[in-house]
């Protein structure tokens, strides 16, 4: 009676535990969704075997070929479908590849020794080196969980260190009790038992500590970068509206004065009016230019806005005309639809219409090739020209470089100037992926 009041509670405990644990199953990836729903199984079917050993005998006589030995089918299927899931649950980032590359292996041929055993259990054709087989992997996993655990402590991951210190638990409580009780086995099978669902018990806290730290990690890893993000689009705001009161407060102020002049004049000297008004005329156009690529640099992604490439085709499509100069864009979409940023967007427009205006005011070229490609973890944009080159590059006369080379500089951009042999100029920028998406 006693025995069976400790199996019910075993049982009851190691079932309210594996359904407990299966609850947060649903927030792993697909991967590790499965491996952990297949490792739960096999550890609750191993379970019920090990504290119902009577259910095997129960099954024969009611014709099913099943052997006590099926048990360890569930400890082979278990451990490989735990290693699995160590693999696709925890963030492999810092995974070395031999480690990677032992645990997947080791996982395969646990899984692979379970199903080869399950099938000579089910068809009662068990042999002394099949057997012999299953207790040479089921040593060997003992130095591959020794090997798992080492190198999940190791990691600087909290969850990762929490998971191991539930592994290392049960693997000393459990192999602990099978050395010390192995001479005794038949007469201390209720403490086996007990050490056992206390190890599994154990190791399943700590998953459940582990999955909460997680949890709790990733929700305030979240709200940090939710926060840097509002902190970052406030800058860029911030940034912009300076932009547009400088810009716009100075141009306004022309404006004015253009406008006065043209008024005190329009009678006593209808020419002087006439080129004030010219002037107002040229000044509206630029402002409108400038407040069209503020609107398009903070448009959303979802208002179909067009490409940093279209964008420049409109602007400068009479410019070509008139200069009869012939523009190649060599323009790769899936690149360009990663600059995403404001500032990013806002920036390299404004690199590359200075760019285009001083190729088209001063090279005397006659062909431009605007380029924008990624390589690596950075996107390269290009203008390139086969004018009569820039000679000497100094940055501290003028404003057109200066301000290129400090707005590259803004999104952590390299910025270069050359002269391309045998003649033209090629202006360059690379800016890292990281800081053209925010």
């Amino acid at each position: 009676m006693e025995q069976s009041i400790v199996d019910l509670l075993l049982l009851g405990a190691i079932i309210v535990q594996l359904f407990y644990v299966l609850a947060f199953s649903f927030f792993f990836s697909k991967k590790a969704h499965i491996t952990f729903l297949l490792f739960a199984i096999s550890s609750l079917l191993y379970a019920v075997l090990l504290v119902y050993p009577g259910l095997t005998e129960y099954l024969r006589n009611h014709g099913f070929k099943i052997s006590s030995i099926i048990k360890n089918v569930f400890v082979f299927l278990g451990n490989g479908f735990f290693y699995l899931f160590v693999l696709f649950h925890l963030d492999s980032r810092n995974w070395r590849r031999q480690f990677e590359r032992v645990i997947r292996i080791s996982a395969y041929i646990l899984i692979l020794t379970g199903l080869i055993l399950f099938l000579f259990v089910v068809i009662d054709q068990l042999s002394i080196q099949l057997i012999r087989f299953c207790y040479a992997v089921y040593f060997l996993n003992i130095l591959i969980q020794i090997y798992l655990i080492i190198n999940l402590i190791l990691r600087q991951d909290i969850h990762a260190k929490i998971f191991a210190v539930g592994f290392l638990l049960m693997f000393v409580i459990i192999k602990a009790s099978m050395v010390t009780k192995m001479d005794f086995f038949r007469e201390d099978v209720v403490k086996i038992k007990v050490n056992v669902m206390l190890g599994i018990n154990i190791q399943l806290l700590f998953f459940t500590f582990s999955l909460l730290y997680k949890f709790w990690s990733d929700d305030k890893e979240k709200r940090l970068l939710q926060f840097q993000q509002e902190q970052d689009l406030l800058m860029q705001r911030l940034e912009i509206s300076n932009d547009l009161h400088d810009n716009l407060g100075s141009t306004l102020s022309s404006l004015n004065i253009y406008s006065g002049i043209a008024i005190e004049n329009i009678e006593k000297n209808p020419m002087l009016a006439k080129f004030n008004l010219v002037k107002i005329t040229k000044v509206t156009q630029k402002v409108m230019h400038q407040i069209n690529d503020v609107v398009w640099s903070i448009s959303p992604k979802e208002t179909n806005v067009s490409l940093l490439s279209t964008r420049l085709k409109d602007s400068f499509v009479d410019v070509f005309d008139l200069s009869q100069i012939k523009c190649i864009y060599s323009v790769d979409e899936e690149t360009e639809s990663m600059i995403t940023g404001i500032l990013a967007r806002k920036n390299m427009l404004l690199i590359a219409k200075e760019a285009i205006n001083n190729a088209v005011k001063y090279s005397q070229a006659d062909l431009l090739h605007f380029t924008i490609k990624k390589q690596d973890e950075n996107i390269i944009l290009s203008i390139e020209d086969n004018g009569v080159g820039i000679g000497e590059v100094d940055f501290t006369k003028g404003k057109g470089l200066s301000s290129m080379k400090l707005r590259c500089e803004k999104l952590d951009g390299f910025f270069s100037v050359t002269n391309i042999i045998p003649k033209g100029t090629l202006v360059e920028c690379i800016f890292p992926l990281t800081s053209i998406r925010v």
